[in-house]
C-alpha cells in the first residue's frame, strides 16, 4: 500500500552513529539514506579570528555507489555546482538557528554523505546535519564562553515538495518526483530565522528548483505546496525531540 498523498515518507534516525566525531547521525527517509557528522575545530576562518565567535559550515558529498549510474568521486578540490549549491544551502541553514557567539571561536563542520538517493538529499542533510550539530555541541557545553547560553536558539528541518499536477505531496521519492512537474524545498525553524516568502503567512524559506538552480517562488504553483509543506516541516521538527 502506498503512501497518502500528504503524508511523510518513514523517517528513522539513528543517534551517534560513529564513535570518532562528537556528533553523527544516521538519517533515513524512504530509501533516502544520509550519514551526518559534526566535527570541532579549536580554530577558526583567518577573516573571524579575534572577534570572539565560531562558525558553522557544511560539506557534502555523493557516494560513488548512492545512485545509478555510478556518481564519479570529486577529486582534486573539483566540485560540480549542484554540489557547492547544496553545501552552502546546509551551512546557510544551520547557522540561521545559530548564536555564534555563544559558541565561542571554534569552527564545526558537518559532513553530510548520501549513502542511497533517491530524492530529497539536501533536506535529509539538513535535517540530519542539525541533529548531529545538536549533540557536537552538547558534548562541549562545560568548555563554552558561557555555559548558560546555549549556541542553538531554536531548531530547523526541511523537507521537499513535488507538485503533480495541481497535488502537492510531500518527500517524493526520484520514481514519484520524475511525475512531478515543479519539486520545492522547504525549510522552517521555529522562531522564523529565514527569509519569508511575501506570499506565504506560514513563514519559511522555499526554493523552486530549476535549471538554473534553486530559486525563490512566489508563484500560483508554491502557494499550492505551501500548506502541505508547513505541515511536512513541522511533522519532521516533531521527530527532533523524540
Amino acid at each position: 500500500m502506498g503512501r497518502r498523498a500528504n503524508e511523510l515518507r518513514p523517517v528513522k534516525i539513528q543517534r551517534r552513529y560513529t564513535r570518532t566525531c562528537p556528533g553523527s547521525v544516521l538519517y533515513r527517509a524512504g530509501n533516502t539514506t544520509v550519514l551526518c557528522t559534526a566535527s570541532i575545530d579549536v580554530t577558526v576562518p583567518p577573516w573571524l579570528q579575534g572577534q570572539g565567535k565560531g562558525w558553522i559550515t557544511a560539506e557534502y558529498n555523493m557516494l560513488p555507489g548512492s545512485t545509478q549510474p555510478r556518481k564519479p568521486r570529486e577529486r582534486g578540490g573539483k566540485i560540480d555546482g549542484r554540489t557547492t549549491e547544496i553545501q552552502r544551502l546546509i551551512g546557510r541553514s544551520l547557522r540561521a538557528v545559530a548564536d555564534l557567539e555563544a559558541l565561542g571561536e571554534r569552527l564545526i563542520t558537518v559532513d553530510c554523505d548520501v549513502l542511497e538517493a533517491d530524492g530529497g538529499t539536501r533536506t535529509a542533510a539538513i535535517t540530519g546535519g542539525f541533529i548531529a550539530l545538536v549533540d557536537a555541541i552538547d558534548s562541549i557545553l562545560d568548555q563554552l564562553p558561557d555555559p548558560s547560553r546555549y549556541p542553538l536558539r531554536d531548531s530547523v528541518a526541511a523537507v521537499s515538495v513535488g507538485l503533480s499536477g495541481w497535488a502537492a505531496r510531500p518527500g517524493p521519492g526520484l520514481r514519484t518526483g520524475r511525475r512531478c512537474r515543479r519539486r520545492y524545498e522547504r525549510r522552517d525553524d521555529r522562531i522564523g530565522a529565514f527569509r519569508r516568502n511575501p506570499r506565504d503567512r506560514r513563514g519559511g524559506y522555499v526554493q523552486r528548483r530549476g535549471a538554473a538552480g534553486a530559486v525563490e517562488s512566489g508563484t500560483a504553483r508554491y502557494r499550492r505546496t505551501a500548506p502541505i509543506s508547513s505541515q511536512s516541516t513541522r511533522k519532521t521538527l516533531a521527530f527532533l525531540t523524540e
